[in-house]
């Protein structure tokens, strides 16, 4: 009988099987959170893909919202909520990042490489926000197809447009 038999059969688990989840070496406070993001906002579009199926099958068989739709669209307001928390922590972490970078560059000059890092923070923290901002769109939507009208929601976010830059990826 060898020893990862007894464990596996025991449940015990030793907490070496967790030593690669551990970020990786040189991985920044910003690279985990946005990675960390990058799957929350994949999970929210999910559920939202799931939950307007539901509702489209519900449509056609001329029935209202289900209680499962109703779960998933409270569960995806939360998991929204949640993001943008995480997507504020973003932007503080590379405004930290930015500050640093201007305060060696004005002892050494900066590097057009300080400057590219600085370039794609940014736009890494703008493309987290248009994917925050499609997820609540689709959210508002409800399942409908092109039909806003008549959704009123107590959401102050949104003060309208948002029709710009929703190219996915």
């Amino acid at each position: 009988v060898r020893l990862a038999d007894i464990q596996e059969e025991s449940g015990f688990a030793p907490k070496v099987a967790e030593a690669p989840k551990r970020r990786a070496y040189g991985e920044s406070d910003f690279q985990r959170t946005r990675t960390r993001l990058a799957e929350q906002v994949r999970e929210i579009k999910a559920t939202l893909a799931e939950r307007d199926e539901l509702l489209g099958t519900a449509s056609r068989k001329g029935g209202g919202p289900s209680r499962a739709t109703v779960q998933l669209s409270s569960q995806v307001r939360k998991r929204i909520k949640a993001v943008k928390a995480d997507a504020q922590e973003l932007e503080k972490l590379a405004a930290e990042r930015t500050d640093a970078i201007r305060k060696q560059a004005k002892k050494s000059g900066m590097s057009d490489e300080q400057q590219a890092e600085i370039s794609a923070m940014e736009e890494v923290v703008d493309l987290t926000w248009q994917h925050i901002k499609e997820c609540e769109a689709t959210e508002k939507r409800r399942g409908r197809k092109g039909d806003d009208a008549g959704v009123v929601l107590d959401d102050d976010s949104d003060s309208g447009g948002g029709g710009g830059g929703g190219g996915g990826g």
